[in-house]
């Protein structure tokens, strides 16, 4: 399997989502005029922005020193209001396993998996609240705000697999990111590459679904 940057690495550290370096510094958001230079210039483990974002939005709290990009933001108000996560697996032609994970408007919890070409439909299988809550922080846990849109250059290349994510409530049309913003929810796919943490977060899915990707 071809993963994307680095990604074929043990977790054990925290990487960043696009390239996959663990060289990064913890995101400081300070005013110019507070800044101690003795304590924070040439600290490659503190990153210094001037940019203070605004009382309860959800920022980069690493700062990646390898590709500059910001990750790992505050994700448990979007945490709270997902309705449906939902991973397909196109295997080639004829083979595809969509597992699907589901809270309803009154408060019930489901998983199930769908399958072509004749293995039909799993049924719904109940979730429990806490059970709910753990896997949507698991799934939050791999970054999956910052992967990347899309994966792999040929969409002829099997297997092709997309992730989706959808919200209730102020979170139903995403603004957070441009490339989410017709989707109006988290949407990625890719063909024959992954991102760095597909590995991290196909342990999820299997985890919570009881079944294989």
């Amino acid at each position: 399997m071809n993963t994307h940057g680095k990604g074929g690495r043990k977790m054990s550290k925290i990487q960043c989502p696009r390239c996959g370096s663990d060289k990064k510094a913890k995101i400081l958001y300070v005013k110019e005029e507070y800044v101690n230079k003795e304590i924070h210039e040439d600290n490659d483990e503190i990153y210094i922005s001037h940019e203070i974002p605004e009382s309860g939005s959800s920022v980069g709290k690493y700062h990646c020193n390898e590709c500059g990009f910001n990750f790992g933001g505050n994700s448990a108000g979007m945490r709270k209001t997902v309705r449906r996560v939902m991973v397909s697996v196109e295997y080639d032609e004829k083979r595809r396993r969509d597992c699907i994970f589901l809270r309803t408007e009154d408060g019930r919890y489901f998983n199930y998996i769908s399958e072509e070409p004749s293995f039909g439909n799993s049924g719904n299988v109940s979730m429990t609240q806490e059970s709910w809550k753990k896997f949507v922080k698991s799934v939050f846990s791999c970054y999956i705000m910052d992967w990347g849109y899309k994966y792999g250059k040929d969409e002829n290349v099997y297997p092709k697999w997309s992730v989706k994510v959808e919200f209730y409530g102020e979170h139903a049309n995403l603004k957070e990111r441009e490339d989410f913003k017709e989707f109006g929810g988290i949407r990625i796919c890719g063909a024959g590459e992954y991102p760095v943490y597909w590995k991290k977060f196909k342990k999820v899915i299997e985890k919570y679904s009881g079944e294989m990707l």
